[in-house]
């Protein structure tokens, strides 16, 4: 089948069933069919123009090409991408590749998949919704790597001739970046923050802790924490802790990645924004007994016991 003769979504499939193999090219435009050997050394992505030409492609490139092809059809389509997140500086090219790319469609109020680089599942998958669809998908790959959790970015490009480093950056950076901190006073005391029922996400009111979205004044991450307890509570932060702690999360239909600090502040005058209604100062385990917690309290526990 060619391009030209591609009419429906069965179409694509079929296209790249005859047309396109599961590989990739590397820097010196070699290919590499069937085998992730040396991929996260040598990897680059390739160009539409290319795969076709060259007949290969990793989950990136076919993933791409199918969202080109729906376009050409004028058919909703969307991209995104699902891995167990890294750093952008992280430095292990020898891991085994932890990402899939995948596309949905949106016809007749039904949401579909069109999948073809994971050749164990080749074929078109109907689902009820948007939100079922990723999350069917996404078990299945967090599933496949050991319930190890897989944040899901959609994303509306490939960027042509990046390595793959450079390509787990550019999802990395359309999650937006947020900063969660554990705030403690000098006799040890955490501070929990009632939260305004007119909370535009949950809309009601709860114990937690300090959290808000990184903003370009802010040159780094500290200066996020700093800046967010200052707004939140008027107190001033002494010191800053990273807790090697991530969460990825949805949030108001955006992609979200969290970051976990803990605040030291000195004991002062609270004074609240409207993000807030009520305070209190607790010892440990009250906290723990009050903090609405959404993931389990006591992973929550052996975070704060460590610090």
């Amino acid at each position: 089948m060619k391009i030209e003769d591609i009419k429906s979504p069965q179409d694509i499939l079929t296209f790249m069933n005859e047309n396109i193999e599961y590989g990739w090219l590397d820097r010196e435009n070699n290919k590499h069919i069937k085998t992730m050997k040396n991929f996260r050394k040598l990897y680059k992505t390739s160009s539409i123009k290319e795969t076709l030409e060259n007949g290969v492609g990793c989950c990136i490139e076919q993933v791409y090409l199918m969202h080109y092809l729906l376009d050409k059809l004028n058919i909703k389509n969307k991209m995104f991408c699902c891995r167990i997140y890294e750093p952008d500086n992280y430095n292990n090219l020898e891991e085994d590749e932890h990402m899939h790319c995948f596309i949905l469609y949106y016809q007749n109020n039904k949401v579909y998949q069109i999948e073809h680089p994971n050749f164990q599942r080749i074929g078109i998958y109907e689902f009820n919704s948007e939100k079922d669809a990723i999350n069917t998908i996404v078990s299945y790959y967090i599933n496949l790597s050991g319930g190890k959790e897989r944040p899901t970015t959609q994303f509306y490009d490939v960027p042509v001739g990046i390595s793959f480093k450079e390509f787990n950056n550019y999802i990395n950076s359309l999650d937006v970046k947020k900063i969660l901190t554990f705030i403690v006073n000098e006799n040890n005391q955490f501070l929990l923050l009632k939260g305004n029922k007119n909370d535009p996400q949950f809309h009601e009111s709860f114990w937690y802790v300090v959290t808000g979205s990184c903003e370009k004044e802010d040159n780094n991450k500290i200066e996020t924490v700093k800046r967010e307890v200052k707004e939140e509570t008027n107190l001033d932060v002494i010191e800053t802790k990273y807790l090697n702690k991530v969460f990825h999360y949805q949030s108001l239909g955006q992609n979200c990645i969290e970051y976990v600090y803990l605040s030291k502040v000195k004991k002062d005058n609270i004074i609240l924004n409207e993000e807030n209604v009520d305070y209190k100062w607790c010892d440990f385990d009250e906290f723990i007994e009050l903090i609405h917690w959404f993931e389990d309290k006591k992973e929550l526990i052996s975070l704060l016991n460590n610090i």
